[in-house]
């Protein structure tokens, strides 16, 4: 079976216009926790599994526990290209890596 999934660095890049804050989603699909990560902005954790955090949650790394999915708040403020990842470096290097640009 072919692997359809991106490597970076040939990934999608995806564009965050500065200043305009957007909702993302994160899934994990996989049998094993990933610790999400980004670089260059932090993200307020809108939901976990549906649910509200009990209390406001700014972060720039929140673990995913096995089959979670997060809607994050994030307020891009510094142009320029910002690796977004699961901490666990054997993970980013088999595709869990992209990139957000943060464009002027």
């Amino acid at each position: 079976m072919d692997d359809q999934r991106e490597r970076f660095p040939n990934v999608t890049i995806h564009e965050l216009p500065v200043g305009q804050p957007r909702i993302i989603e994160v899934r994990n699909l996989s049998p094993s926790e990933h610790p999400f990560h980004t670089h260059g902005m932090s993200f307020e954790v809108l939901s976990i599994n549906g649910q509200a955090p009990a209390a406001r949650r700014v972060e720039d790394t929140l673990n995913l526990g096995i089959r979670d999915a997060v809607r994050l708040l994030v307020r891009p403020e510094v142009p320029g290209d910002w690796m977004t990842h699961c901490h666990i470096l054997p993970h980013a290097e088999d595709g869990m890596m992209t990139v957000l640009r943060v464009t002027p």
